[in-house]
């Protein structure tokens, strides 16, 4: 396909766009370390705010918009733009701090961690091969939601991870998350694609491809700093009265931080503080999963609402004047 029209680059709706967006993640990150209401962080949220604000009423009045608004009134397009974010947010977050867990908190080296992680890969490819036919006979709709509740489901098990917990157990959840990854994504590119004229494809890709890779620097970000808030609490309580205060602050820097100065400590006052930071990351590891499955559970609610219960059968045909909503 070939957009015959010549359109400009619409550097305003970029630059607000990226300013506003980087500048909502830089204020999640680092929300727990510079105090959520410092004025760095308070400024972070007000230029986001302002920027995302100026980006809307840009594209609205562009000529040439970056992101066509209008595609927006589509439901199809815009539940499956919500539901792939949401995945993006829970998915690269879990194996983010799964790949922690198998090193800090059982001892596993780097290569043994990503061995672990491989089977996802798998199991991905699997539910990817048969979701075209199992699309057609139950539709997008019901096929995306039962892809979302097994990915919930995952991650409600992940909530209950142990450091005693064998490989074979990791590997199974882990392939149930990517077996519910792999079984709806089709779906839901499928939906976006079919859902903007195919002139616009690339706007359609572009936006796919933005769901994913926001949703994706959004869960990083917010479990993060929930997790990381929730650990430094944990620290706290737990070692508070077994260890000093400088101590209770090198562990509150991370487990990886404290295992490296453990040399500098007394054998028995490194073991306590391991000992009380490894369950305190077990536990907030935990609580962020259950954030996971919640969010997650939130996505199935969406693709209930707006998801169509058949696929589109022709493709959007482009004009100033079509009205997209579905």
């Amino acid at each position: 396909s070939k957009d015959p029209r010549q359109v400009g680059l619409d550097i305003p709706g970029a630059a607000t766009a990226t300013v506003g967006i980087s500048t909502l993640v830089f204020g999640i990150i680092q929300g727990n370390e510079a105090g959520w209401t410092s004025p760095l962080i308070l400024a972070s949220f007000i230029t986001a705010a302002l920027m995302l604000t100026a980006f809307i009423s840009i594209e609205q009045r562009a000529e040439h918009p970056m992101l066509p608004l209008k595609f927006f009134r589509n439901r199809d397009f815009t539940g499956s733009v919500v539901v792939i974010g949401l995945m993006f947010f829970a998915g690269p977050a879990t194996f983010f701090f799964l790949t922690q867990f198998f090193q800090l908190v059982q001892g596993r080296d780097p290569f043994e961690a990503g061995l672990l992680i491989l089977p996802n890969a798998g199991a991905i490819i699997v539910a990817s091969a048969i979701a075209p036919a199992l699309t057609a006979k139950i539709g997008p709709k019901r096929i995306v939601m039962a892809a979302v509740a097994v990915m919930a489901l995952a991650a409600a098990l992940f909530a209950g991870i142990q450091s005693d917990w064998t490989a074979t157990q990791e590997i199974g959840v882990i392939m149930l998350f990517g077996f519910g990854f792999g079984l709806g994504m089709p779906a839901l590119t499928d939906s976006i694609m079919a859902s903007v004229p195919v002139e616009d494809a690339g706007v359609g890709s572009a936006v796919n491809d933005v769901s994913r890779e926001l949703g994706s620097a959004l869960g990083i970000a917010v479990l993060g700093s929930y997790i990381s808030g929730v650990y430094r609490g944990n620290v706290d309580e737990v070692l508070s009265d077994q260890v000093g205060e400088g101590v209770i602050e090198v562990a509150q820097e991370g487990l990886g931080v404290l295992a490296g100065q453990s040399a500098s400590l007394s054998p028995d006052v490194a073991q306590t503080a391991f000992a009380g930071a490894t369950g305190a990351f077990v536990d907030a590891m935990n609580s962020g999963f259950w954030l996971s499955a919640a969010v997650l559970a939130g996505g199935v609610a969406v693709a209930a609402a707006m998801l169509p219960n058949t696929a589109r059968a022709t493709q959007v045909e482009r004009s100033d004047d079509v009205d997209l909503t579905v």
